[in-house]
């Protein structure tokens, strides 16, 4: 008895060995790419692409969530980008980046409101503070036909001590104007 089952344990072995040499040669190796998604800091700096791409041409980068930060930072030479709302900004606050920009900062700011003639204001109080105005065209641009370029058509920005331009395309639906000429800095595309 002891014998019969070594046979079947030995013949079970050698089909079990068989099957898996030939699931061995059959087998086709592949790579699967799972897409989890933005990692956790990416869903909570929207900006993170932006941070990790101009650290990459070598400029020193510093994010901030509010506008405490802006009493330490120097404004001779330093630029800072507003990217989120501010809706709910101060005139306090308005005044305080107006004289850090004053100081010999570059203040960036995306026109989020648009003017309207009947009241006089934007409702953003940093575009009103600066008299840029931002409407809609006049025109209506129709699509373009697509073209053969490689590149698209981008504006180039030079800023002062810097070699390299900054590259902008802007949405043709609109219009920025500065009334009182206080920009130092416009640029527009095609």
């Amino acid at each position: 008895m002891n014998r019969a089952l070594w046979w079947v344990a030995l013949l079970l072995a050698c089909l079990l060995g068989a099957g898996g040499l030939y699931g061995w040669h059959k087998a086709i190796p592949y790579e699967e790419v799972v897409n989890r998604g933005p990692s956790p800091e990416a869903r909570a700096n929207p900006y993170l692409a932006a941070e990790h791409f101009l650290r990459q041409q070598g400029v020193v980068v510093a994010h901030a969530n509010g506008l405490e930060r802006l009493a330490e930072l120097p404004a001779k030479g330093h630029s800072l980008l507003l990217l989120g709302e501010r809706s709910n900004m101060t005139p306090r606050q308005v005044e305080q980046l107006l004289g850090w920009a004053k100081a010999g900062g570059h203040l960036l700011l995306v026109a989020e409101a648009l003017w309207d003639e009947e009241t006089g204001t934007s409702g953003d109080l940093l575009l009103d503070r600066l008299t840029v105005r931002q409407t809609l065209s006049d025109t209506f641009d129709e699509p373009a036909p697509p073209r053969k370029k490689t590149k698209p058509d981008l504006t180039k920005l030079y800023v002062d001590n810097e070699t390299a331009p900054a590259y902008f395309s802007f949405d043709t639906d609109f219009n920025l104007t500065d009334p009182k000429h206080l920009a130092q800095f416009s640029a527009n595309s095609a």
